[in-house]
């Protein structure tokens, strides 16, 4: 009796250690995430020049992916042509973005998790592209897993089959070589898919409109604004309206230039920035062209400055203060995928078994246009976007992100929005990680419903919304099908 009673006590000591070395010890060490879904990096033998995935391009979504990766506790390498991890939000001068959300019977979802709630969820309203480097720096520098190479370009690949197996790269010390199990693409321009003979198309070249593209946006920063009289009115619809309104009078100086949206971004005591200038009929693919637009666009900002002056009290001592390093541009080549997602997916709310990320964003035709009229073709309730769409039609060991991933052009203009390419950016940085673990590649994925289905999971305990919905939901507050929900 004795003996069994003191081995039930020697059991529950037991179990209560291992509750506390595997259950507790994690959330106060900081080491749940490696441990719930991911592996140590010694689990993989890898030579020093050998990483489990290698990143290319420092926009978002790249640092997404790379940092999503590295926290798995695989060796993770991030190789970056600019100085900083800045981005497009440092050098296009991007002060304010939005996470997106849907409503579902628990009420309002929001999708967009994980490392964009870590990066901008600790900034105010406004932000600077300053602000933006030192928190994505800050990230990558805590992750003992990430290297991360600067200053580089990619010059060549070898490839066996369809898998890339090593890349060339230029770094201001000479020339390395790195292998890796997987790839990520998340330069703009598809700078590895190009050496990988991936077929694209360019701008809405699929729907018979060539050199076509979404028109190039500039924002510009101002001072001498009274931001305090700015405050206090900002937060009635009235005043918004005005602005937007006051903006929309004006009489544009260039022909290829308009004003979308206008809005303003509070910075700090004098200054702002401002967005929704935007410049169409530009060839993304002429250097020449965007240099001309840019000058456009720097005119029409400072004569945009100039009229505001006049016609708002708060900006009665504003001056014009800088413009941005270069524009936003939203899209230009789009390559093939295993899936191209088409705007009747969005349209239809579907509901892929092998979804990666959510979106709510809104089609937006508004690139056909030279008015400032925003030319929405549908604003879905929540649509999902496949694995398929981020692994090229000709590499098995490759993902890609942003707006360049096979989407149709219009359906780009919401999967490609920029929390939705942060989220699927962090979500290809988890594929790659399950896909290493597994021995598969990406595309090896997409054959096993059962490891699809593992690998939602995977993504759910990493953060990345993945809300299972019937593409016939009903929508609470209309009992108005999904299926049946257009703009």
């Amino acid at each position: 009796m004795k003996n069994e009673r003191l081995l039930k006590i020697i059991i529950i000591a037991l179990l209560f250690a291992i509750i506390i070395w595997f259950g507790l010890r994690p959330l106060f060490t900081g080491t749940s995430l490696k441990n719930y879904i991911g592996i140590g990096r010694e689990d993989l033998d890898l030579d020093v020049d050998e990483y489990s995935t290698i990143v290319i391009g420092s926009d978002p979504e790249g640092v997404a992916s790379a940092l999503a990766c590295a926290r798995t506790g695989v060796k993770t390498l991030l190789i970056t042509a600019d100085k900083d991890l800045g981005g497009y939000f440092k050098k296009s001068m991007i002060a304010e973005i939005h996470p997106q959300q849907t409503i579902a019977s628990k009420g309002k979802v929001i999708l967009n998790k994980g490392i964009y709630e870590e990066i901008f969820g600790s900034f105010k309203l406004g932000f600077t592209g300053e602000d933006y480097e030192k928190a994505a720096q800050k990230l990558a520098e805590s992750e003992e897993n990430l290297d991360v190479i600067y200053d580089s370009m990619v010059l060549d690949v070898k490839l066996k089959g369809e898998r890339v197996t090593s890349i060339l790269v230029q770094q201001t010390d000479g020339v390395h070589r790195y292998r890796a199990r997987n790839f990520i693409d998340a330069t703009r321009d598809g700078d590895l898919l190009m050496l990988c003979n991936t077929p694209y198309f360019k701008g809405s070249e699929d729907v018979g409109l060539k050199d076509t593209y979404a028109p190039l946006k500039f924002n510009f920063k101002i001072s001498g604004v009274d931001t305090e009289a700015l405050k206090k009115v900002k937060k009635t619809t009235a005043f918004v309206d005005e602005f937007q309104l006051v903006l929309l009078a004006y009489q544009r100086v260039n022909a290829n230039t308009k004003i979308l949206s206008p809005s303003f971004i509070i910075l700090n005591d004098n200054e702002l920035v401002i967005s929704g200038l935007e410049v169409f009929g530009v060839n993304v693919e002429n250097q020449q062209e965007i240099t001309e637009a840019y000058a456009s666009a720097e005119e029409e900002a400072i004569m945009l400055t100039a009229y505001l002056k006049n016609v708002l009290a708060a900006f009665k001592d504003c001056t014009y203060k800088a413009s941005p390093e270069s524009f936003f541009i939203p899209e230009y080549r789009h390559f093939e995928g295993r899936y191209r997602l088409a705007v009747s997916d969005i349209l239809e709310n579907r509901n892929f078994k092998e979804k990666i990320a959510l979106c709510s964003e809104a089609v937006d035709a508004g690139k056909f246009a030279d008015k400032n009229v925003d030319y929405i073709v549908t604003k879905p309730v929540v649509y999902s976007i496949p694995l398929g769409s981020i692994i090229p039609s000709n590499l098995d060991n490759v993902m890609m992100t942003g707006a360049k991933a096979s989407f149709a052009s219009l359906a780009a203009t919401s999967a490609g929005s920029l929390p939705t390419r942060i989220t699927v950016g962090e979500a290809a940085g988890l594929v790659s990680s399950f896909s290493c673990i597994h021995d598969k590649t990406p595309a090896e994925l997409l054959d096993s419903e059962e490891e699809l289905k593992a690998l939602n999971k995977y993504l759910t305990r990493g953060n990345i919304e993945l809300m299972d919905f019937s593409e016939s939901i009903m929508i609470p507050e209309t009992d108005q099908k999904l299926s049946d929900h257009w703009a």
